[in-house]
């Protein structure tokens, strides 16, 4: 018989998940979610995060069976879906991650270059913030775990500041906006803001196997998650006007690749609220870069030893970390761009579909109802990844939605300007 896993272990572990999804979503989020409106952007994290969990479910569930256990994605795909399946999940993951690390680099350095008052470019912050915390997470899993823990706190606590400082410039006419025809758009940063599943393998190790304290690990940390994204979403959206003059506005930070702590701190002029927002920035980056790191070393060199006994570390290390900085070495003004095709493609498929499938082959043993909500995820999933698809490919634009918006936001202003002056 197991020995009851305490719940301090699973506190420590959920940090990890939390850890996961914040980073690049979160600071991405309030600068697509702004344009389409708080309620629209609520009942899409709620059903996204309802989804999310589902797959997480299932990759729990697996990891910890005790006659079929997998040890990590790869093998598990293999075992389940055969090779092909194998093979799209290594495509889905090679965007994923390299989609994320790209993301992180670039915007890390676009916050540094803003708003460190220094003449660096944002190249040589790139290049210091990569070498740093490359180098971090790759001196052991154990040693990246209490450094992401350190880091996490620091991250909590510039948080709670930066909510409070910018939580006083609330207008709560901001709330008023409501655009559901941009909620495609907003889909992919909000599933990548909840793509936690690097991180399950790890924990249901953790966690010596335990399916219910692997999966409370998991729900309590999305949780905790959800109210964060949702916090800062709120505020940032409430304290940013969408458009107006000047770069403080969430469509400038939209049309310039920025993340939300930018504009934040250019609105409020407030050296304290542009500290707090560059250190939480950085940190809640920090926090999801190092177990990323740490993931995808794993993950390439599980995919190489499939093919050669022992492949060279410093081969694994150039696949695994060469073509995503060379990619934000090139393209440094891409944040939002490499977020939305991680959370729009290699998230989906990996996170999403895939999984969806494995629980329709777990089901085949007669549960029907397993297998209809099964059959649900896969539609809903692959609709999401329509959505992505279609944006990319110009069958739907949101900036129709955009424009539409600045159209009737600027008639509606200048009506209230003249309304007021007949008043006066």
């Amino acid at each position: 018989m197991k020995n009851k896993i305490p719940f301090i272990k699973i506190f420590i572990n959920s940090l990890l998940v939390t850890g996961m999804t914040i980073g690049a979503g979160i600071l991405a989020l309030p600068v697509k979610t702004g344009m389409a409106g708080i309620i629209p952007s609520l009942v899409s994290i709620f059903l996204v995060w309802v989804l999310m969990v589902g797959t997480a479910t299932i990759f729990i569930y697996k990891f910890t069976h005790p006659e079929t256990r997998s040890r990590d994605y790869p093998t598990l795909f293999q075992d389940e879906l055969g090779t092909k399946g194998r093979w799209v999940s290594v495509f889905g993951y090679l965007v994923n991650y390299y989609g994320i690390l790209v993301a992180y680099l670039t915007g890390a350095a676009a916050i540094l270059v803003t708003l460190v008052p220094l003449n660096i470019t944002s190249h040589m912050w790139m290049v210091v913030f990569f070498i740093l915390f490359t180098g971090l997470a790759l001196r052991g899993a154990d040693r990246a775990k209490n450094a992401n823990a350190v880091i996490m706190i620091a991250m909590l606590g510039s948080f709670g500041v930066l909510l409070y400082l910018a939580g006083k410039q609330i207008d709560v006419n901001r709330y008023i906006h409501q655009e559901w025809l941009f909620v495609p758009s907003i889909i992919p940063i909000i599933v990548v803001a909840f793509a936690f599943h690097n991180v399950i393998p790890f924990i249901c190790k953790n966690l010596d196997g335990d399916q219910k304290a692997s999966f409370k690990a998991v729900l309590l940390g999305s949780f905790v998650a959800v109210v964060m994204n949702i916090v800062w979403m709120v505020v940032v959206v409430g304290a940013l006007p969408l458009d107006g003059p000047g770069k403080a506005t969430i469509l400038n930070a939209l049309r310039q690749n920025y993340p939300a702590t930018i504009p934040l701190s250019l609105a409020l002029h407030s050296k304290m609220i542009t500290a707090a927002g560059m250190f939480f920035a950085l940190t809640a980056i920090a926090t999801s870069y190092i177990p990323t790191t740490v993931a995808l070393r794993g993950f390439m060199q599980g995919l190489l030893s499939l093919h050669f006994k022992n492949p060279n570390k410093y081969v694994v290390l150039l696949l695994a970390f060469g073509p995503p900085f060379f990619v934000a070495m090139v393209y440094p003004n891409i944040f939002i761009k490499a977020v939305d095709l991680a959370g729009g493609f290699g998230v989906l498929i990996v996170f999403g579909i895939l999984p969806s499938l494995i629980m329709i082959k777990i089901a085949s043993g007669g549960g029907k109802r397993l297998k209809v909500i099964a059959a649900l995820m896969i539609i809903c999933f692959s609709l999401l990844m329509f959505c992505e698809i279609a944006q990319e490919t110009g069958l739907f634009r949101a900036v129709q939605s955009k424009e539409y918006w600045q159209i009737k936001y600027h008639s509606e202003t200048a009506r209230r300007t003249k309304l007021n002056v007949l008043g006066a």
